[in-house]
């Protein structure tokens, strides 16, 4: 599944790249509307997640929030006036410290989590003016995450322990909406704002030993210029539990 939705992504992205060069001028004027029609990469990297106490074999381990790193693929395709569907498949992998400690010594190290997720909706915008248009839109997400296994070092002596979290993994449906806006200050710069919700977004703890996916609510901000009327590169930061910067590539069509 996960290898399919990769090909998958990878395709639609030599597509639209491929196409896009053709159709590549100097860049939009102020009275250009915005397109909704679209393929994107980005690298995406995140701060925050989980900062807990699970217990692992009976030895309660504290987690400290981590870091991951990944990318995304996005895209839009405008239907019909006002109307559009969007898509978007991402992968992160995220490494967290962890520590322990027996009564007697502290121990330290480290696991890696494997995040997918999968998007897929339609959405609808309107046209308050010529450099403003308002969006909303709604659909269905999948996301899925398995942890790893890890090891602590036992700091008297150097002996290393396996924390073994390797049965932690859980994978569900969903729904996602988003609510923003689209402004252009200048011919070649835009801002975009919004508000967004996903059902299965994020790792949590669920109980003394386990993990689970859970809901994410939060905001969105991002800036993007346009290097001529089909590229663009831009800069994203989501704001929620968890903080996420995204370095974007986009080509319309």
């Amino acid at each position: 599944m996960k290898s399919r939705c990769n090909i998958f992504a990878m395709t639609v992205l030599a597509t639209g790249l491929s196409y896009a060069p053709a159709h590549a001028q100097n860049g939009p004027d102020d009275t250009e509307k915005f397109s909704y029609s679209y393929i994107e990469a980005a690298y995406l990297r995140r701060d925050g997640g989980l900062n807990t106490q699970l217990i692992d074999g009976g030895l309660p381990s504290d987690i400290s929030e981590g870091s991951g790193n990944g990318f995304a693929i996005r895209g839009s395709f405008e239907v019909d006036e006002g109307v559009y569907f969007f898509g978007a498949f991402e992968r992160e992998t995220s490494d967290y410290d962890i520590s322990a400690s027996t009564g007697v010594d502290l121990l330290t190290g480290d696991f890696g989590v494997k995040y997918v997720s999968g998007r897929l909706g339609i959405g609808y915008y309107s046209q308050m003016s010529d450099n403003i248009d308002l969006f909303y839109q709604v659909g269905m997400s999948y996301s899925e995450f398995s942890a790893g296994t890890g090891s602590v070092t036992q700091l008297s002596d150097g002996t290393s322990m396996p924390i073994d979290l390797s049965d932690e993994s859980q994978g569900g449906f969903s729904g996602n909406a988003e609510v923003g806006a689209r402004a252009r200050l200048a011919p070649r710069l835009e801002l975009e704002g919004s508000v967004f919700w996903q059902g299965v977004q994020r790792v949590v703890q669920e109980d003394a030993d386990s993990l689970k996916l859970a809901d994410d609510f939060g905001a969105k901000i991002g800036a993007r210029f346009n290097i001529n009327t089909v590229f663009s590169i831009g800069a994203e930061y989501h704001r929620s539990k968890l903080d996420r910067f995204l370095f974007v590539a986009r080509a319309r069509f």
